[in-house]
């Protein structure tokens, strides 16, 4: 089979293949690498793609820091900060395609690639290490309701007796007060804070938001004021990737459970 390498990939052809590729998720696309970068300059966007002679294309999302400073040495990480990554494809891939990525990858020597668990991840090859993630079906509510666990089934009902709602917010009009509830949050987990986020990131999700429709803020008020949220990608067709930013949050969206946001949002967060 022959092939080229594109080392740099056009962002229509980026986008083109997100949309056809069964598994690609909202941390394959090109919105979120330049989020990213944006946000974490010594992150550079380093994506490439192949071109297959037999009409099939792909592109592995990625993106690097030095480990020295100036010197040519690199992380590599498919997709940051443990996000799902790896290669999409226009069309279902064949062990040959396979193979060419294979080949294409040993040229990094320092490469995490978070495993998405609707893709092939056998013919790669790669070395495994344990990981978790959530995958809940969403359709009608009281069959999900009926799953969470009692305390959480009484907080929700709680409360809407106290007035909480959920809403989508306007995430380009509601940020700030997003990040001054998420840094509060920060203030009470105290030295038990696993991560921090700063406003940068906040302020770019925003900036992506106002031309994606894929990035949601659904929040929870309480007399009009809101009181928490959690923040939506939309990723593969029909799910929703619903990382909770808050202070003990390790890998943003890879270990969330969609849909919470009609629970443990509304039991974490109300006050």
């Amino acid at each position: 089979m022959k092939y080229n390498v594109m080392d740099i990939v056009p962002v229509d052809l980026w986008n083109k293949l997100v949309n056809e590729c069964p598994w690609a998720t909202f941390y394959h696309t090109p919105l979120w690498a330049s989020i990213l970068t944006k946000t974490f300059p010594r992150w550079e966007n380093v994506t490439w793609g192949v071109e297959f002679d037999d009409g099939n294309e792909a592109i592995f999302p990625m993106l690097r820091v030095p480990l020295l400073g100036k010197a040519p040495f690199y992380w590599y990480e498919s997709m940051v900060p443990g996000g799902y990554g790896g290669p999409i494809f226009r069309q279902p891939p064949q062990p040959e395609h396979y193979a060419v990525i294979w080949e294409h990858l040993h040229k990094f020597s320092n490469l995490l690639v978070m495993g998405n668990p609707y893709a092939d991840w056998e013919a790669l090859g790669f070395a495994k290490r344990a990981t978790f993630t959530h995958i809940v079906k969403l359709g009608d509510f009281e069959n999900v309701f009926r799953n969470f666990s009692k305390s959480r089934r009484e907080a929700v009902r709680a409360a809407i007796r106290r007035g909480v709602h959920v809403e989508v917010a306007k995430f380009d009009e509601s940020y700030k007060t997003y990040y001054a509830i998420y840094r509060d949050q920060l203030k009470r987990w105290g030295k038990n804070a696993g991560d921090f986020y700063p406003k940068k990131l906040f302020e770019n999700l925003a900036s992506g938001a106002r031309k994606h429709e894929t990035i949601k803020l659904w929040s929870t008020y309480v007399d009009g004021r809101m009181t928490g949220g959690a923040l939506h990608a939309n990723g593969l067709p029909g799910i929703i990737l619903s990382p909770f930013i808050h202070a003990g949050f390790k890998h943003l969206g890879a270990n969330s459970v969609p849909f919470l946001v009609l629970g443990v949002a509304l039991f974490y967060f109300y006050r």
